[in-house]
């Protein structure tokens, strides 16, 4: 499979958007967890 430049750049930023939106969903779990468990 042959890539283009621009469809190179655009599977790694998906993939870094990708990581990027697990880690911050983890995050704002257990900063939701926490919140509900001071309560």
């Amino acid at each position: 499979m042959k890539y283009s430049q621009g469809d190179l750049s655009t599977s790694k930023c998906s993939v870094f958007l990708a990581i990027l939106w697990q880690f911050s969903g983890k995050s704002l779990a257990k900063l939701w967890q926490r919140a509900n468990s001071g309560l």
